[in-house]
């Protein structure tokens, strides 16, 4: 039997239970290419909420729905309420575009799932999200048109690449482009 490695990313500011891990461990999904997770928003002291997302498993052509579900809950394109296998990343050599300041989570993310044969979804989370509302932050700040329009055509062709399916495609066309 093969040891498998996988890792998670952790903002600088946030934090994950003491059961993070296990909480994957535990899933009836290890092994999975990718598991996504709820998430607890931290908003200051004692202000915390939880959000919890439908579980699922998908594979094959039915990834696309569990992608589409996620987008539209707005956690596709977020590193840190994932696992991701090692492997993967190390075999198709997949890095974050260090030219990118916005958004390149998100195409690590679309590149790495054109790569994966299985998505997982757990319902709650042990990663505590924290929210400053910092408006000077590089994910409040608007970009000008130019790099919007380059930036959009990257999470489209990496989009794409996932799937050819023809909803799903319609999907990153209304989404992506």
């Amino acid at each position: 039997m093969q040891k498998e490695s996988g890792f998670s990313f952790v903002d600088s500011d946030d934090w994950v239970d003491d059961a993070f891990w296990a909480y994957y461990l535990e899933s009836s999904y290890i092994g999975c290419d990718i598991c996504f997770t709820g998430y607890i928003q931290e908003r200051g002291k004692n202000k915390s909420k939880e959000f919890f997302l439908n579980p699922g498993y998908y594979q094959g052509g039915n990834i696309c729905d569990g992608i589409m579900y996620l987008y539209r809950r707005r956690l596709l394109g977020l590193t840190w309420n994932k696992l991701f296998r090692k492997e993967i990343i190390d075999k198709y050599d997949l890095r974050f575009n260090e030219n990118m300041n916005s958004y390149e989570d998100e195409l690590f993310v679309l590149m790495y799932c054109s790569h994966i044969r299985s998505l997982a979804i757990l319902s709650g989370g042990k990663y505590h999200y924290v929210v400053y509302g910092n408006p000077s932050s590089l994910s409040s700040r608007k970009l000008p048109f130019i790099e919007r329009k380059g930036i959009a055509q990257l999470l489209y062709n990496a989009g794409k690449a996932i799937s050819c399916r023809p909803d799903y495609s319609r999907f990153i066309e209304a989404n992506y482009y």
